[in-house]
C-alpha cells in the first residue's frame, strides 16, 4: 500500500512539474514560429498593393510601344523618388528605405515592360488600336497607390524583419503577387522588400 501511494506522490508530482514549467515553454516556443493574424493581414496587405502596382505595367507598356517612348524615364522616377522620400519623413520610415522599396518596384515594372516588348516584336505586333494615356490613365492611379504602399509599409516595418515574417513573406508572395514570366518580375519586385534594412 505504501508504495502504491509513493508511486502515486512520484507520477502526481511529475503531472505538477510537466504543468508548470514545461508546458507553458512548450506555449512560448510555438508562439515564436507563428505570426499573429494581424501581423499576416498587414504583409498581406502590403503585397497585395505591390501586385496591383504591377498591375499597371502592361498599360505603361502598351502606352510606350505606340508612342516609341523608351521604357527608361529618368525624369519620372527621380519625381517619384522624392515625392516619396518626402512623404515617408512624415510617416515615420526611413527615407532610404522607402526610397530603396520604390527603386526596386520600379525595376521590377520595367522589367514587366521589357520582357512584354521583347514579346511583341516577337510577334510583329502592330500599334494598338487603343493604347491608355500616361498621364491622364496611369498615373493618377500610380499616385494613389504610392500613399497606399507608404502606408503598408509603416505599418510592417516592426514585423517584416523577423525571420518568420521573412518566411511568410516569400512564401505568401507566390499567391498575390503576379507570377509573369516565370515569376522573374514578381522575384524582383518581392527581393527588393526583403533585403530592405531597418
Amino acid at each position: 500500500m505504501r508504495e502504491q501511494c509513493n508511486a502515486l506522490m512520484t507520477a502526481l508530482r511529475r503531472a505538477i512539474i510537466l504543468y508548470v514549467f514545461i508546458m507553458p515553454l512548450a506555449a512560448c516556443q510555438c508562439m515564436s514560429v507563428s505570426l499573429m493574424d494581424t501581423d499576416m493581414t498587414k504583409i498581406d496587405n502590403l503585397l497585395i498593393l505591390m501586385d496591383e502596382r504591377l498591375a499597371l505595367a502592361p498599360k505603361v507598356a502598351m502606352a510606350k510601344w505606340n508612342s516609341g517612348a523608351p521604357i527608361d524615364d529618368k525624369v519620372r522616377e527621380a519625381q517619384i523618388l522624392a515625392s516619396v522620400q518626402q512623404h515617408s519623413i512624415l510617416l515615420g520610415i526611413a527615407p532610404n528605405v522607402a526610397v530603396d522599396f520604390f527603386q526596386g518596384q520600379m525595376n521590377a515594372n520595367k522589367l514587366y515592360q521589357r520582357r512584354l516588348h521583347e514579346q511583341w516584336r516577337g510577334e510583329a505586333l502592330p500599334p494598338f488600336a487603343k493604347a491608355p494615356d500616361l498621364a491622364h490613365d496611369v498615373r493618377p492611379v500610380l499616385d494613389e497607390l504610392q500613399a497606399k504602399i507608404l502606408l503598408a509599409l509603416r505599418d510592417t516595418q516592426t514585423i517584416r524583419f523577423s525571420s518568420r515574417a521573412q518566411n511568410y513573406l516569400l512564401d505568401r508572395s507566390k499567391q498575390l503577387i503576379r507570377g509573369d514570366f516565370k515569376g522573374e518580375v514578381r522575384n524582383m519586385a518581392v527581393l527588393s522588400l526583403a533585403n530592405l534594412q531597418k
